[in-house]
This record gives structure tokens, sequence and C-alpha cells, in this order.
């Protein structure tokens, strides 16, 4: 079943760009203002950001 293995990277490649992307700024904001403790709390913050704003909009959307 080599085309459900594809359908898997498919789906999984938007997430690990996130992931890469999200591990990066905060690299680059944790140099920057020299917050080593950022490096571990900003991903983490990020996704819940996007996830929030992402599920508030689809809510608003569905409700009206």
């Amino acid at each position: 079943m080599p085309f459900f293995s594809m359908v898997n990277y498919i789906f999984l490649f938007p997430f690990l760009v996130y992931a890469v992307i999200s591990l990066f700024a905060s690299i680059f904001t944790a140099f920057k203002k020299l917050d080593f403790l950022a490096l571990f709390a900003l991903p983490f913050i990020f996704l819940m950001l996007h996830l929030s704003y992402g599920f508030g909009m689809i809510y608003y959307m569905i409700k009206d």
C-alpha cells in the first residue's frame, strides 16, 4: 500500500515545516533577547497562539 504511506507524508509535511520554522524563530528570539528559557517556551506558545486563532476563526465562521 505505497499510496497510503505517501498520503501520510503529504499530511505530515506541513506540520514538519511548521515545527522547523517555529524552532528557528525560537532560536532567533532566544539569542536576540538572551533569554534561553524562551528557546523552550516559545514553540509551545506559537502553537497555542496559532491553534486558538484558527479554532476561533473556524468556530465563528460556522456559528454565523
